[in-house]
């Protein structure tokens, strides 16, 4: 994916990519996604200048500078992402360009966009292009579309937090960590080994156990920042820390 993003604006998407149907994942085990609350705050952050949570068709013209579908490529699609609605990208086996969605903000020759009234000119480009030709037939999606002035943080999770796992052709259970670091120096919860028939699991009392600073609570501290961890049980090597959420 190319992005061309100006140096004073930070951008945020809510971002997932899933598999062709019927191959399975060579990767090694990940965090695929976490259930986000239904509010985020970045809609009432004042350094936001521009949000957009597809949960209705965009009006392309006066919302958008320039939207381009790529033979349908790049679709509006009412049920998927988060909470009802999300830009999917659909990649056919060695194509290059599947569309793009593209915001400017600031005066224009062409007269589109939103802020026309400010005298600055800056874009984003959601552009979904592949140099050499798609690898193989593959989706992504798109939803919760953030751009601020100032760093905006990481997501805010559903409560209790609900984590999905990466496709993979599992021989054995599953096992997922919490920790308050990147590091791991404070781990908060630890899951108890989870079906590998199973794609997601929830952070409480049931399905795992709290520790660390957490232990004996049932819950993950509000407003902390978490990062996850992962692997298949019985293997040594963890994933890196990653997925931060608050």
């Amino acid at each position: 994916m190319r992005n061309v993003v100006a140096s004073i604006l930070v951008v945020q998407v809510a971002f997932s990519t899933s598999l062709a149907l019927g191959q399975s994942a060579a990767t090694a085990l990940r965090v695929a996604s976490i259930a986000l609350a239904k509010e985020q705050p970045q809609r009432a952050n004042q350094a936001v200048i521009f949000y957009e949570d597809f949960e209705q068709l965009p009006d392309w013209r006066t919302r958008f500078f320039e939207y381009t579908s790529e033979k349908e490529s790049f679709i509006w699609a009412p049920d998927a992402g988060l909470h009802g609605g999300a830009m999917r990208c659909q990649f056919e086996k060695g194509q290059v360009s599947a569309g793009s969605l593209k915001v400017l903000f600031g005066k224009n020759p062409f007269g589109r966009g939103t802020r026309q009234g400010e005298d600055f000119r800056d874009a984003v480009f959601l552009e979904n292009y592949w140099n050499q030709g798609s690898v193989k037939r593959q989706a992504r999606w798109f939803d919760n579309f953030a751009i601020s002035t100032q760093p905006i943080g990481p997501i805010t999770a559903s409560k209790p937090p609900v984590i999905s796992r990466t496709p993979s052709a599992l021989t054995s259970a599953w096992e997922v960590e919490v920790a308050t670091d990147p590091q791991g120096r404070d781990i908060v919860w630890k899951s108890r080994p989870t079906e590998a028939s199973s794609v997601s699991l929830t952070v409480d009392g049931a399905q795992g156990s709290f520790t660390g600073s957490c232990s004996g609570k049932s819950s993950l501290d509000a407003g902390a920042v978490h990062w996850i961890r992962i692997k298949e049980e019985g293997q040594s090597e963890w994933s890196p820390w990653h997925v931060p959420f608050h």
